[in-house]
């Protein structure tokens, strides 16, 4: 029986029976590496790790691999090796059960099916249930920690050929395909629920089959078979002692709660309750900006819906007094069809800044094209030509009227027109600190991009200095010594920061530093703010990783629980449905090192606007400069469009 909020995880602790072992090791090179792995037949798995290669055997009694020798290796200074010397003896076990594993591409995550139940069918989609699993190390001040994660997944599957499709008359023309294949992707799976009319079908039993409760019965119930076949788990390299799936807080991970932010509106007053109520009674906190501005703003209403879109306007517009005390905000409509070369013409004709911003009246349709045909994208980059930030409406939301669209859009704009709605609480710190966020995307040629553009205050006031918006991988790192370069110079001047002052720089990253590129990039540019007394955190957030939580099993996590893994690991519950937590992991060269604070400013940043007066389940740190980074990319989709446009309006939120 469990106690009233108790947390388990998805993850048990792993217990060795020793904590060395005898392997045989080779110094690495290239070509020995290469050899060694084309030598698929002589039982062994070879595993780099920095400059030594391991041969770790699959089964007993094998020959000494040659060129190889017998070395001690221990679990504190090779701890990847000991991770890789359990996942292989899962593995195994799991192999030796006649399931086939598989292991995902770039992750430490293998999978099998399970045989015990059948894919689920939702018309020609299957929902094939898998278990997946991933071994872990955990690094605590006076030992290493190893843990193995497990849990439920359900992959997506289009079996039949082509014609199938075709013979039910579902429009395939604009899919992903893999040879004569349909791939299970996103974007696939998406059009084939609304072109079937089976998306309130498909909701209602992923909701079922993907409850926490069924979920956290599939783990339960495989920790407890791992714990009564425990004998069978051992390998020829390594021996365990003891599986222990435990509850947290317990002896090796501790459990707080970090309270929300509280949030501050004009002339820093502040109350509890609804945000939108709030910004009604105190004011947004850039209030001043706009008391006795003329708003100007234009919007390109469909012939074919002009009343519907109409009567949303006339609610957007009040919603901008109520809310956000926008008194005096001139709407001009332009009455349009269908056609867009209709719009550009008149975008065409449109003086420079003539507008603070445009409303765009778009349909469904036009947002799901591919990226390279698309309307939206076309659009949005002709008004950035004309230093326009835009905000696109969908005509079905606007038939709708939906109160809760309505705020939200109202939010979105008043952002877009450069304003703060509101600002978060900085406890007891008066450094000069900045937050500086990292995001990327993957193009539709696969190709991935950098967007780093998002820069803050401690404060959460949104700051973008010299904006380098997009780079190749190749690029990235010239290119972020550069801006960051150029940043500082620009902070240092707005702030009036005198020499030998502090200064303090959090970096919030899509990926985990590398010395090649972050590092590099950093400490070459501290080089030349040597008079500056600067110290840096470098923290990777994601929810990429293995790790779940659940909260007496069938509850919303609580937001703000945060589970210490060590002293550069934590996970970070930021409430809603699901059940994984945001991963932040502190890299081990920061100067800056107080993870708990780190942590908290995650979570404060979580309730700066985005799209929504609901607070994210990422800080808008990360999600800024992601959006940046996708949009950008899209819109160098665009014959003849320069990213140099996107200067004129880099202190406001066009991207969001």
């Amino acid at each position: 029986m469990m106690s009233q909020n108790q947390l388990r995880s998805n993850f048990a602790e792993i217990e060795l029976d020793s904590n060395e072992v005898e392997l045989y090791s080779a110094s690495y090179s290239y070509e020995f590496f290469k050899k060694c792995i084309s030598e698929n037949d002589s039982g062994y798995f070879f595993y780099r790790n920095s400059n030594e290669i391991y041969a770790i055997p699959e089964m007993d009694g094998l020959s000494p691999p040659s060129g190889f020798e017998k070395n001690i290796v221990t679990s504190k200074e090779s701890p990847y090796v000991f991770t890789k010397l359990i996942d292989i003896a899962f593995n195994l076990f799991f192999e030796s059960l006649g399931r086939r594993v598989y292991r995902k591409k770039y992750s430490s995550i293998s999978s099998f099916d399970i045989p015990s139940e059948e894919p689920f069918s939702v018309g020609e989609l299957k929902l094939v249930p898998k278990c997946e699993y991933s071994v872990n190390h955990i690094i605590k001040s006076s030992k290493v920690l190893f843990i193995i994660s497990v849990s439920k997944e359900y992959k997506p599957k289009f079996e039949q050929s082509l014609c199938v499709y075709r013979d039910k008359g579902i429009d395939i023309r604009d899919w992903d395909f893999q040879g004569e294949r349909i791939s299970a992707t996103r974007s696939n799976v998406k059009k084939y629920l609304e072109r079937t009319n089976l998306q309130v079908k498909y909701d209602a039993e992923i909701e079922r089959l993907r409850s926490k409760e069924s979920e956290f019965n599939f783990i339960e119930k495989t920790f407890r078979f791992l714990k009564n076949n425990f004998a069978s788990l051992n390998s020829p390299s390594i021996k365990f002692k003891s599986v222990s799936f435990l509850s947290l807080p317990n002896a090796n991970f501790e459990r707080v709660f970090i309270k929300k932010p509280t949030l501050y509106y004009y002339n820093k007053n502040t109350t509890r309750g609804y945000i939108n109520v709030a910004l009604e009674q105190l004011k947004p906190l850039s209030f001043d900006v706009f008391n006795a501005r003329r708003v100007s703003i234009c919007a390109f209403i469909p012939k074919s819906d002009a009343k519907q879109c109409e009567r949303f306007i006339i609610k957007v517009r009040k919603n901008l007094a109520d809310i956000f005390h926008l008194l005096d905000v001139d709407i001009k409509p332009y009455y349009v069809s269908n056609d867009r070369r209709e719009h550009l013409k008149i975008i065409s004709q449109l003086e420079n800044k003539q507008f603070d911003l445009a409303l765009l009246f778009l349909f469904r349709v036009d947002k799901n094209q591919r990226v390279s045909e698309s309307a939206y994208n076309r659009l949005k980059a002709k008004l950035i030509s004309k230093q326009i930030p835009s905000q696109s409406i969908l005509v079905e939301n606007a038939r709708v009227n939906n109160e809760i669209t309505l705020r939200n859009i109202s939010l979105n704009l008043y952002s877009k027109l450069g304003g703060t709605p509101w600002s978060i609480e900085k406890e007891g710190i008066d450094e000069n600190e900045f937050i500086i966020g990292v995001g990327s995307t993957i193009n539709e040629n696969g190709v991935r991009n950098i967007g780093f553009a998002s820069v803050f205050d401690h404060f959460g006031s949104y700051m973008v200095g010299s904006c380098s918006p997009l780079c190749k991988i190749e690029d990235y790192r010239d290119s972020l010594q550069s801006y960051l370069s150029s940043i500082l110079n620009e902070i240092i001047d707005s702030r009036s920061i005198a020499k030998h002052s502090k200064i303090r720089l959090v970096f919030h990253l899509f990926k985990d530093a590398s010395k090649k590129y972050e590092l590099s990039a950093i400490n070459q540019c501290l080089e030349e703010f040597s008079e500056y007394e600067i110290e840096y955190a470098i923290v990777n957030i994601s929810y990429n990783h293995s790790f779940k939580m659940f909260n007496n099993v069938t509850e919303q996590l609580v937001r703000g629980c945060f589970v210490k893994m060590s002293d550069s690991h934590a996970l970070l519950c930021m409430g809603g449905k699901g059940s994984r937590p945001l991963q932040i992991k502190l890299d081990a060269r920061s100067t800056y090192k107080d993870l708990f604070e780190l942590s908290k400013q995650i979570l404060f940043f979580a309730h700066l606007s985005h799209r929504s007066f609901m607070p994210a389940n990422s800080p808008v740190t990360t999600i800024y400069p992601q959006r940046l980074a996708k949009l950008t990319s899209d819109l160098l989709t665009v014959n003849h469009w320069d990213v140099d446009m996107l200067h004129g309006m880099k202190e406001k939120l066009w991207f969001i």
